[in-house]
C-alpha cells in the first residue's frame, strides 16, 4: 500500500506542489531571517523580546502549516475520491478542516514549548521528547481519517476513531514510519549546515503527503470491508 501511496502522490503533482510551495517558502524565509538576526531567538540576552518573537513566529508557523494541510490534503482527497468527493472548492475545504489542523498544530506547539522549558539536564527531557515525536507521528493519520469522512463533526470523529481502531495494525505501521521519519529529521536539523535545512523541509513535506494518502487508503480499505460485509449479509 505504501508503494501505491507514493505513486498516487507523484501522479497528483499539483496538491504536492501546493503543499511544498506554501511550507517551503515560509519556513525558508523564517530560517533566513533567524540566521541573519540570531538575536531574535536568543532568550538569554534578549529576554522577553526573544520569547515574544519565538511565540509569535511559532503561532504563524502553525497557521501556515494548517493552511497548507487544509488545501493540499483536500485536493488529494478530491482527486483520489473523484467523482464522489463532495467538497468541491478550496474555500469549503479550508472552512471545514483549517480549525482541526490548527488545533493539532497548537497542541503540538504547546507540548514542545513545555519540553523546551525544562532544564537541559532534566531526566524527563528525552522521554518527553520521544512522546512528542510519537504524538506528532499520529496527527497526520488521524487528520486524514477525519477528512475522509468530509467533516469534523462529532459523528464523523466517531467514525474516524472507529476506523482507526478497526485498522489499528495498519495505522500503527504508518505511524511508526512517521515517527522514524520525524526522529531522523529532528536529529539532522541540528547536525547539518543551515543551507541544507530547506531540503529537509521539502523531504518532510513530501512524506507528509505520502503519509496522508497512505492513511486515506486505509480508510478506503475499511470502507470496502464494511461494504463487502453488507453485501454478504444481503445475499
Amino acid at each position: 500500500m505504501l508503494k501505491v501511496a507514493v505513486e498516487t502522490v507523484q501522479r497528483n503533482i499539483r496538491p504536492l506542489l501546493l503543499f511544498l510551495a506554501i511550507t517551503t517558502v515560509f519556513f525558508t524565509l523564517r530560517l533566513v531571517l533567524e540566521k541573519n538576526f540570531e538575536s531574535l531567538t536568543d532568550e538569554e540576552t534578549q529576554g522577553f523580546q526573544a520569547t515574544a518573537y519565538i511565540f509569535g513566529a511559532s503561532i504563524i508557523s502553525v497557521i501556515v502549516t494548517a493552511i497548507a494541510k487544509s488545501l493540499a490534503f483536500s485536493n488529494f482527497g478530491r482527486e483520489i475520491e473523484k467523482p464522489f468527493w463532495k467538497i468541491r472548492t478550496n474555500k469549503e475545504a479550508f472552512i471545514r478542516f483549517f480549525p482541526m489542523w490548527m488545533f493539532f498544530g497548537l497542541a503540538s506547539l504547546l507540548f514542545f514549548r513545555g519540553i523546551a522549558g525544562l532544564p537541559s539536564d532534566s531526566s524527563d527531557l528525552f522521554p518527553l521528547l520521544m512522546i512528542w515525536l510519537v504524538f506528532n507521528a499520529t496527527l497526520t493519520p488521524i487528520g486524514a481519517t477525519i477528512m475522509f469522512y468530509e467533516k469534523c463533526g462529532s459523528e464523523e470523529i466517531k467514525l474516524a476513531l472507529s476506523t482507526f481502531g478497526h485498522q489499528l495494525p495498519r495505522f500503527f505501521m504508518i505511524c511508526f514510519f512517521a515517527f522514524i521519519l520525524n526522529l531522523l529529521l529532528f536529529s539532522l536539523l541540528s547536525s547539518i549546515e543551515f543551507y541544507f535545512h530547506p531540503i529537509l523541509i521539502i523531504i518532510e513535506g513530501y512524506f507528509k503527503c505520502v503519509i496522508f494518502v497512505y492513511s486515506w487508503f486505509i480508510c478506503r480499505a475499511h470502507r470496502e470491508i464494511l461494504e463487502q460485509s453488507d453485501d454478504d449479509f444481503d445475499f
